[in-house]
């Protein structure tokens, strides 16, 4: 009896060994199976297609992003430079002062004489003069000489400093009997008249 219960004995002795052995693999299993399950979701190709496609569309939109930045910026600083450009020229226009100090017109010759002080604070250039009345006539005449009152000729170019004054002189004006009206021109577009007789 004895005999037959150490048999007993040893025969359960492997068997739970057996067993526990068992569930010792079984865990060993499910803990690989768990790491395989985690790699194939990391690299499993249904997987990564979001992530990749998510990664591409922010790469994409923040690069979008610095270019229409840098447009901005480009198209901001373009606006403000021509911006002053146009303020300074604007304020250089309204510098310009121009006062006609005599008027001469030679019938004989079609001579125009027009006597100028420049008191602003810029210096001005004239380009050309427009004689004009109200029975429709309307010309541009060219300026043919230039000079200061001390005689000296600057010709072609009608160039007067601030606080100078000078002439300009037009020739070939061919007009009836009348009044006439005078504009001259300068080169920032503003515009200064004066009349006479003919």
């Amino acid at each position: 009896m004895e005999r037959f219960e150490e048999e007993e004995k040893n025969m359960k002795k492997p068997k739970i060994a057996f067993i526990s052995n068992r569930i010792g693999v079984s865990y060993a299993i499910s803990a690989v199976e768990r790491v395989q399950r985690i790699f194939r979701k990391c690299f499993d190709k249904q997987a990564l297609t979001p992530v990749i496609s998510t990664i591409i569309m922010a790469s994409v939109v923040i690069a979008l992003s610095f270019a229409v930045l840098g447009w901005s910026q480009f198209r901001a600083s373009d606006y403000a430079e021509d911006y002053s450009e146009t303020v300074d020229a604007e304020i250089a226009r309204l510098q310009e002062r121009l006062t006609v100090e005599y008027t001469f017109y030679n019938d004989a010759g079609g001579i125009l004489k027009i006597y100028l002080l420049n008191y602003g604070e810029i210096d001005i250039r004239i380009e050309n003069v427009r004689v004009y009345n109200y029975s429709g006539y309307d010309e541009f005449f060219p300026i043919s000489e230039f000079g200061f009152h001390n005689g000296t000729i600057s010709s072609p170019d009608s160039y007067l400093p601030k606080g100078e004054a000078g002439y300009i002189k037009i020739q070939d004006i061919q007009v009836d009997p009348g009044k006439y009206f005078v504009r001259i021109l300068t080169e920032r577009r503003s515009s200064f008249e004066t009349e006479f007789e003919a």
